[in-house]
C-alpha cells in the first residue's frame, strides 16, 4: 500500500469549545407526519455482485477494498419531487424521503447547490437516530457542488427549511444517492487486522499532535482512503490536504469528504479481534476541495479544502520534507485508518529503504519502503494515502 512522508514545519491550530447543534425543522416544528412526505424508492443494487468486483480489482492492481458504496443516478430538484408545506412561522419546508433497500447507509451528491441567504439542508435518518449539521449559504462554491457525509440505514430525509420570498433563488439537484454496501464507520463492517493499535493507546502519545492533521475520507460518494493536512512555508494555515493519487482524480475534487477525530474512545489491546467494538464518529467532516496537484508516479494528490477548518475540531497542520530521492528514516510511524476503520497508529524497527511502485528495492527513489515491526500494527486497505512521520 502506497503512503505519505512528512516531517516538519507542522502548525497547530487553536482548539475551541462547540458550538450547539441545530435540529431539523420537522422535530421541532407542527409539521404534516412523515407518512404523508413523498418517499423515492431506489433500484435494489446488488452488494455480492458489487464485492465480486471489487476483489477483481484487487487481484488486479494489488488496491484492496476502496469502493464501499453503488452510485445510483437520480434526477430530481425540489419542484419536481418531494412535498411542500407552509409552516406556522411562514417559512416554507421541503421534504423527501429516500429508501434504498439493503442499504447500511446513504450519502448524497448534489451537483448543483445554492442555499439562499435564510435557508437550510439537514439529512437526517428516518429513526431520527442520525444526522448532521445544517447546510447553509456558507456552503455554497465556485464548483456549485454539494457531497454529504453517509446517514445510517436505508431510509434517509432530506429536508429544506427557506423563507417564502427566497424559494425562486434555491438551486438544488440531485445527481447521486450512493448506496452503502459495506458499512462505511459502522461497527458491523468488514474489520482491519487485530494487530493494528488504536491511536488512543499510550504508546501513541510522542504524536498526539501529528494524529489531529490526519482524516479518513470518501470521495465520489462511493470510495473511501486516508489522508492528511499539510502545513505550507507561509505557515498561514491554508487547509492543504494530502492523500495518494489512486484515491482520487483531479475532477473528483468536490466530492472530497474528510471526516476528522475519527478514533476509539478507549486502547482496545491488540489481538482481541476489534473488540469490543469501534465507537468513532463521523459528525466532523469538512466537503468539498479544489484540485492543486497531482503525480502518478510517486502516488501523491494534493487539494486545498474549499471551507476553513473549524477551531472546534483541534485540528493540526503536519509537516513535510521534500529531500529528493530520500534512502533512510529512522523510527517511523504510520497513522492511518486500516479498512477505514477508526484511527490506528504502526511503528517500523529499523531503518526504511528507497523504493518505488511495484514494490521494488532500490527502485526509482519514488517512494520510501518501510518494515512494521513484529505486533506493532501494520497497513492495509483504506490506510492508502496516509502520511508516515
Amino acid at each position: 500500500m502506497r503512503h505519505l512522508v512528512a516531517a516538519c514545519l507542522a502548525l497547530a491550530l487553536p482548539a475551541a469549545a462547540h458550538a450547539g447543534v441545530a435540529q431539523p425543522t420537522a422535530w421541532t416544528e407542527r409539521v404534516q407526519p412523515i407518512d404523508a412526505v413523498e418517499r423515492l424508492v431506489m433500484p435494489a443494487g446488488d452488494a455480492e455482485a458489487a464485492k465480486a468486483e471489487d476483489d477483481r480489482h484487487y487481484t488486479q492492481t494489488g488496491l484492496k477494498d476502496q469502493r464501499y458504496a453503488l452510485n445510483l443516478p437520480v434526477d430530481l430538484t425540489p419542484e419536481t419531487a418531494g412535498t411542500w408545506e407552509r409552516l406556522d412561522s411562514g417559512e416554507l419546508l421541503w421534504r423527501l424521503r429516500v429508501y434504498s433497500k439493503g442499504a447500511r447507509s446513504l450519502n448524497f451528491a448534489f451537483d448543483q447547490y445554492r442555499m439562499t441567504p435564510g435557508g437550510r439542508l439537514f439529512i437526517y435518518s428516518l429513526d431520527g437516530k442520525h444526522s448532521y449539521r445544517p447546510f447553509t449559504a456558507e456552503d455554497n462554491e465556485d464548483h456549485g457542488q454539494l457531497w454529504t457525509p453517509p446517514v445510517f440505514g436505508p431510509e434517509t430525509v432530506l429536508e429544506v427549511t427557506i423563507p417564502e420570498a427566497e424559494r425562486g433563488a434555491l438551486t438544488l439537484h440531485l445527481a447521486l444517492v450512493n448506496h452503502d454496501y459495506r458499512g462505511f464507520g459502522q461497527p458491523g463492517m468488514e474489520k482491519s487486522g487485530a494487530c493494528n493499535i488504536d491511536i488512543v493507546c499510550p504508546i501513541s502519545d510522542p504524536f498526539n499532535d501529528q494524529e489531529r492533521a490526519n482524516g479518513v475520507i470518501s470521495t465520489g460518494g462511493g470510495t473511501f482512503c486516508s489522508g492528511s493536512l499539510l502545513n505550507n512555508t507561509a505557515n498561514d494555515a491554508r487547509p492543504f490536504f494530502m492523500t495518494a493519487d489512486h484515491c482520487i482524480d483531479p475532477p473528483e475534487a468536490p466530492s472530497l469528504v474528510v471526516f476528522w477525530n475519527y478514533y476509539n474512545s478507549t486502547c482496545r489491546p491488540q489481538g482481541g479481534g476489534n473488540s469490543p467494538p469501534g465507537d468513532g464518529s463521523l459528525s466532523q467532516f469538512n466537503t468539498g476541495s479544489i484540485f492543486r496537484a497531482e503525480s502518478t508516479p510517486s502516488d501523491f494528490h494534493l487539494v486545498e479544502l474549499d471551507d476553513p477548518l473549524l477551531p472546534a475540531f483541534n485540528l493540526y497542520l503536519g509537516g513535510w520534507d521534500r529531500t529528493p530521492n530520500p534512502t533512510q528514516f529512522l523510527d517511523v510511524v504510520g497513522i492511518h485508518h486500516p479498512s477505514t476503520d477508526e484511527m490506528r497508529i504502526s511503528f517500523t524497527t529499523g531503518l526504511t529503504q528507497s523504493g518505488g511502485w511495484p514494490p521494488t528495492v532500490p527502485g526509482d527513489g519514488s517512494h520510501v519502503k518501510v518494515f512494521w515491526g513484529p505486533n506493532l500494527g501494520v497497513t492495509e486497505g483504506g490506510s492508502s494515502g496516509s502520511p508516515i512521520y
